[in-house]
């Protein structure tokens, strides 16, 4: 006899089916259930279930396969499908019950556990062994399950924040938010891939969002190869600069025309005064690979500073004109016949990049540790560039970071620049042909967690990269891919992404549809519809995107919502029960913080808001409004005393909290009164 199902674990619909046993597969362990037709919707390929394995315990699995089975599949099945065929007739429900079931594999992913004494309520479990006997339940998780299952690891991380829904192809589940730890970002190589169209510039903005939502301890340094970071293009599309947290620390540095409002972001070009940079910096980063130990790009290095900075203004005012006797007493060389072969390699060699990357008093590399040691986020538009100049550019810029961070590492703490890079294109540095342990690139991406420093991969050819840096990845965000050498590789270095997730990968081109794992908590891949970046953004300024206005609402019907979601999904508006008797019933929330959040719902959709002057409803309406709508909740305003802080409060009746989100109550229980 089965032991009493949990309700907090599973939800009330009747049972999938029952578990028959193990099913043989390679790496993995899959379990065979026995599913019989019911005409109700069938569970999706690659949805969590719960296979129950006590009265508090599941085994957590994904199901992988579906294979019909039954009468009506062998060859007497057949002939009687074609009789109906022919008829154009389908086979009545009492025939299908009776007849047809379904055998389907679960790969198990683990054991989840409910612990109603626990805080937590849930506890997810691996190497248990344990397992569920022949005939046990397989059911639907509640949606509390499913929201700590999409969330291990983070009951008590501050920097997790919502980044998508769980979905299943075009399935969203709405009421299961996936959130992501941002500070995994820091000092960890994330990876994103991509084919060109499903999202990859949406992800990342919004996680650079997230990651500045509170007080950041990174800078952020960005090379743009298409101009799409910064600011917002002529679709109206939005970008950083639409981020209100990210605004006043943003560093654009671009070849292009800003227009009026966008001024104060643009702080140069994309180029660098090469007077102020190492002169074996500059043949590092410019100076083709093959002609590194070249004696004339040996000579440069040695270059004190004062002979340097004569070298570049001469190249810079006579170019090719420069003559090898003005070359040799610039550098003070004897000019003679040995040296006339170093000399003219020097002229041609550095003339090029000179005449195109270097300018007088630019500022980009001089600034660029000041700001990113301030948390600011410095945007390197290389989009007008030749690509070897980008990429020559890049490496100086990050060979700057890293080689002031290697000397003083072994100084008192924030001595280090912690840096996160975003670099695009990943393949065309780190692919199996310029593999160089040498190179900044691979240098920065083996080395740079001890030295604070992280990165954003970003690419299009996961394929392409060399299999020595992806098997270093500690977050993997993968959408829509093709290439069969791209899946195989993903799979090879990250076993979590199984055969059948690489299925959904390759089989669903759906805009938005994100699989993502990340270290060191995340047990499997989880599968989500990632935030619009634009629900981040003010939206403003900038030209209109070129859609249709939002239908206005009346205020009071959009407020009443916000205020029931800020409950429910705002990290910032913690949810107390009350200590009183019946205190079960209700629950505290502070004041300020859920009419902060409701303001910044309101501004963010103005638009929808049917007001003639919005400024003037936000400051003399929107407050009464917005206690009229909380006592139209059953709601009454008290005070408390939250986080030894007196504060107003509203006392909310409980069931206002759906649980089941990403998003506990607090333990504290809070006695209120009617006056300060």
């Amino acid at each position: 006899m089965n032991p009493p199902a949990s309700d907090d674990l599973y939800d009330d619909s009747p049972p999938i089916g029952l578990l028959k046993g193990l099913s043989p597969a390679a790496g993995q362990m899959d379990v065979e259930v026995i599913v019989p037709y019911s005409g109700a919707e069938p569970p999706a390929v690659g949805e969590f279930l719960l296979a129950e394995a006590g009265s508090a315990d599941a085994l957590v699995g994904r199901v992988s396969k579906y294979v019909a089975a039954g009468h009506l599949v062998t060859q007497q099945g057949d002939a009687y499908l074609a009789d109906l065929a022919r008829t154009n007739d389908t086979p009545p429900s009492p025939i299908m019950r009776q007849m047809l079931r379904y055998s389907m594999r679960m790969s198990i992913l683990g054991h989840l556990r409910r612990e109603p004494s626990s805080q937590r309520q849930f506890r997810y479990l691996v190497g248990e062994r344990a397992f569920a006997t022949l005939g046990s339940r397989v059911r639907r998780p509640s949606v509390a399950a499913m929201a700590y299952l999409c969330n291990i690891g983070l009951d008590a991380d501050p920097s997790a924040a919502v980044i998508g829904h769980l979905a299943y192809g075009q399935k969203v589940h709405p009421d299961v938010p996936v959130r992501f730890s941002i500070d995994r970002l820091k000092g960890r190589r994330t990876f994103v891939f991509a084919r060109a169209g499903y999202g990859k510039s949406n992800l990342i903005k919004y996680l650079i969002s997230q990651l500045y939502s509170r007080p950041p301890e990174v800078g952020l340094l960005i090379f743009d190869p298409e101009g799409e970071y910064a600011l917002p293009d002529a679709e109206g599309r939005p970008a950083l600069f639409n981020v209100p947290q990210i605004r006043d620390r943003l560093m654009l540095y671009t070849s292009r025309v800003v227009r009026p409002e966008f001024a104060a972001v643009k702080k140069g070009e994309p180029f660098v005064d090469f007077g102020e940079i190492p002169p074996q910096d500059i043949v590092t980063a410019f100076v083709a690979p093959e002609k590194q130990e070249n004696v004339f790009a040996n000579a440069i290095r040695t270059l004190d500073f004062a002979s340097w900075k004569k070298l570049v203004a001469l190249l810079l005012d006579k170019r090719h004109r420069a003559s090898e006797a003005e070359i040799a007493q610039a550098i003070g060389f004897t000019p003679n016949r040995n040296n006339e072969v170093i000399l003219q390699a020097i002229r041609n060699n550095l003339v090029p990049p000179v005449t195109r990357m270097h300018r007088r008093e630019a500022r980009l590399s001089q600034d660029l540790l000041a700001d990113l040691g301030r948390g600011r986020i410095v945007v390197v538009d290389t989009s007008l560039l030749p690509t070897e100049d980008a990429l020559a550019l890049g490496g100086l810029l990050l060979h700057r970071v890293f080689a002031y961070n290697r000397r003083h590492f072994t100084e008192a703490a924030g001595s280090i620049v912690r840096c996160l890079a975003v670099i695009e294109e990943a393949q065309t540095v780190l692919g199996d042909r310029r593999l160089d342990d040498s190179d900044i690139f691979v240098r920065w991406v083996k080395e740079g967690r001890k030295y604070g420093l992280g990165c954003i991969l970003v690419t299009q050819q996961p394929g392409a990269i060399s299999d020595q840096i992806i098997s270093q990845g500690d977050n993997f965000f993968v959408m829509h891919l093709l290439n069969d050498n791209d899946l195989r590789m993903l799979n090879r270095h990250n076993a979590h992404f199984s055969e059948d997730v690489l299925g959904f990968i390759r089989n669903e081109p759906i805009r938005g549809n994100c699989f993502f794992w990340s270290a060191p908590d995340q047990p499997f891949v989880m599968p989500i519809r990632v935030e619009d970046f634009a629900s981040a953004t003010d939206l403003a300024p900038g030209p209109p995107a070129r859609v249709p206005p939002a239908a206005k609402v009346p205020p009071e019907e959009l407020i009443r919502q916000w205020i029931v979601d800020a409950i429910n999904a705002d990290p910032r508006v913690w949810v107390y029960p009350l200590d009183a008797p019946e205190g079960e019933k209700w629950m505290v929330v502070s004041h300020d913080y859920l009419a902060h959040a409701v303001a910044e719902r309101c501004r963010a959709a103005h638009d929808r808001i049917d007001t003639e002057d919005f400024e003037a409803w936000m400051e003399s309406e929107l407050p009464d409004l917005f206690r009229s709508c909380l006592k139209g909740l059953q709601g009454h305003q008290r005070y408390a005393v939250l986080v030894g802080s007196r504060r107003a409060v509203w006392v909310l009746p409980a069931v206002l909290f759906r649980g089941g989100q990403a998003k506990a109550m607090q333990t504290q229980r809070v006695a209120v009164s009617r006056s300060v």
